[in-house]
C-alpha cells in the first residue's frame, strides 16, 4: 500500500476525455515507437510452447492534434504457417524501411527514430471496437538525414559568444 493524497477537485474536469480510445482517423501521422516486444499468440499461450509468436510495437504520434497518442502493430514474426511468417516478414521490412533500419538483433533498435506512419481503423466486429492498425510506413522527410550535422538542443550556434555571456552582458 502507498500512502498518497488525491483530491478529484484539484483536476480540470475540462481536460479529462471520454473519447481517449477511440480510434484516430486514417491518415500519415509522423511517429515513433517508444517500445518493442516479443508476445506469444493465443494459440501459443493455450498449447504452452513458442511456436507462435508476434512482434508487438508501440508508435507513439509526435505531432498533430494526436500527439502522444499511441497506435500498437502487431507483426507475426514466428509461426508454424510459412505464408504468415513470409508476410510478417514483409511487414517488418517495410517498418525498417521507413525507419532507416536494415538489420538489427534487438527491437529497441528501432525505438526512437522518427518516421511517417499510414494508420487505417480496422471495423468493430465480432465483439472488438474498432481499432487503429498501421499499415504502412515511409521515411519522415522533416527529419535531418544522417549525414547532415545536427545540433544538440540548448547548443549555441557556431561563433556564438556562450550563453553565460549573453545572460551576463544583458542588462548592463
Amino acid at each position: 500500500m502507498a500512502n498518497f493524497n488525491f483530491n478529484i477537485q484539484e483536476v480540470d474536469q475540462n481536460e479529462l476525455s471520454s473519447n481517449d480510445f477511440q480510434p484516430i482517423p486514417d491518415g500519415w501521422y509522423r511517429a515513433e515507437i517508444v517500445e518493442s516486444r516479443i508476445e506469444k499468440t493465443n494459440k501459443s499461450k493455450q498449447a504452452n510452447d513458442n511456436k507462435n509468436q508476434y512482434l508487438e510495437l508501440t508508435w507513439r504520434i509526435l505531432d498533430g492534434q494526436y500527439a502522444r497518442r499511441v497506435v500498437w502493430d502487431i507483426i507475426n514474426v514466428i509461426n508454424e504457417n510459412s505464408e504468415t511468417v513470409r508476410i510478417g516478414k514483409q511487414d517488418l521490412a517495410k517498418r525498417c524501411i521507413g525507419l532507416g533500419v536494415d538489420s538489427f538483433s534487438n527491437s529497441s533498435s528501432l525505438h526512437n527514430r522518427p518516421c511517417m506512419i499510414k494508420v487505417t481503423t480496422r471495423p468493430a466486429s465480432n465483439g472488438f471496437d474498432a481499432k487503429n492498425k498501421v499499415s504502412a510506413t515511409r521515411r519522415d522527410d522533416s527529419a535531418p538525414s544522417e549525414s547532415a550535422p545536427v545540433q544538440s538542443q540548448g547548443q549555441p550556434p557556431r561563433g556564438a559568444p556562450p550563453p553565460w555571456e549573453t545572460f551576463s552582458n544583458q542588462g548592463r
